[in-house]
């Protein structure tokens, strides 16, 4: 009888080892859930998109791709026509955007039919007809990633989404500072400056995250090409 008891007293021990052993890594797991879940494309998170698959863009392809604007990152992908376009009202006034544009679909006036969201939330579409988007009213520091569905979301989103979707998402829990410069020329003018600032702080309640950017851009003089003319001579 004791030497029973004794083996049912081991056994008790290791089956309370191995629960504590299946309860530990569970408990690990628990712990790096994240705060916060993006999904671009479904309503469920945890889901993907279902059709075609969702390509991400991050500041590592700013540097790849030599470009300063989300616009021109944009640009980047096969499936983008982005454009600058001038919308004219009444009095002559013009106002310039950079629209995204996806498979290059549009309504009448060439309006982009393409939705952008920031963080997964709708904003106010700019220019005069106030349905087209322009990315670069964000400055590019303040980008984690980008998020694009070049294919028809209108389900999900609504019949903004006919052509697409671009979901941008901010740096969130950001603590430090960053300051950026980017300078460039061409021949005949063209000078190019562009700063960016980034600064965010983090405490047990909350967080903040300001960012800014200037750029200005000279002209091109036309004289200093030979090509830009009426007279195509030299050349036959």
């Amino acid at each position: 009888g004791t030497a029973s008891f004794l083996t049912l007293a081991n056994a008790t021990d290791v089956d309370a080892q191995q629960e504590v052993a299946q309860a530990a890594p569970t408990q690990t797991a628990q712990e790096q859930v994240p705060e916060q879940v993006l999904v671009t494309g479904s309503l469920i998170r945890g889901t993907v998109a279902v059709g075609a698959p969702v390509t991400t863009l991050g500041q590592q392809d700013f540097s790849e791709a030599g470009v300063v604007s989300i616009n021109n990152l944009l640009s980047t992908l096969p499936a983008f026509d982005n454009h600058s376009a001038a919308n004219r009202a009444s009095g002559a006034f013009s106002g310039f955007i950079d629209a995204i544009n996806i498979h290059g679909i549009t309504v009448g006036g060439g309006y982009a039919r393409t939705l952008m969201l920031i963080d997964g939330m709708r904003i106010a579409p700019q220019g005069v007809g106030a349905i087209q988007y322009d990315p670069s009213i964000i400055p590019s520091i303040a980008l984690d990633r980008v998020d694009v569905l070049a294919d028809g979301a209108s389900a999900t989103y609504g019949s903004d989404a006919i052509a697409g979707v671009a979901n941008i998402i901010l740096k969130h829990n950001f603590d430090g500072a960053i300051l950026q410069g980017v300078v460039s020329s061409d021949t005949g003018g063209g000078f190019t400056e562009t700063t960016s600032a980034l600064y965010g702080r983090t405490w047990s309640g909350g967080d903040i995250t300001v960012s800014i950017q200037q750029g200005t851009q000279q002209p091109l003089n036309s004289a200093t090409r030979s090509y830009f003319t009426e007279d195509f001579t030299p050349w036959g």
